[in-house]
């Protein structure tokens, strides 16, 4: 990597596996929960803020997308060759 480089980066969620594309192709995969259950009101992108630790992603973040259902492989490599 670079300084000033750009990544397409795709996290996907669907039933209990979680996808993780890079540049449209995926890089990793991992078994999740199903179902998350929670009494948090708030979410963060790059951070947690109902954790007072030290979490954190240093990145740039543009163009932020999300989808109210899990996108397909065909559909994250369409949406990363944008």
């Amino acid at each position: 990597m670079r300084i000033g480089e750009w990544f397409h980066v795709a996290a996907v969620k669907a039933g209990a596996k979680l996808f993780l594309y890079v540049d449209g192709a995926e890089r990793s995969s991992a078994a999740v929960p199903e179902e998350v259950v929670s009494e948090a009101e708030t979410m963060g992108l790059g951070g947690n803020p109902n954790y007072g630790g030290n979490e954190y992603l240093a990145a740039d973040l543009c163009g932020f997308r999300l989808w109210a259902r899990a996108l397909g492989a065909e559909e994250v490599r369409k949406l990363a060759a944008r």
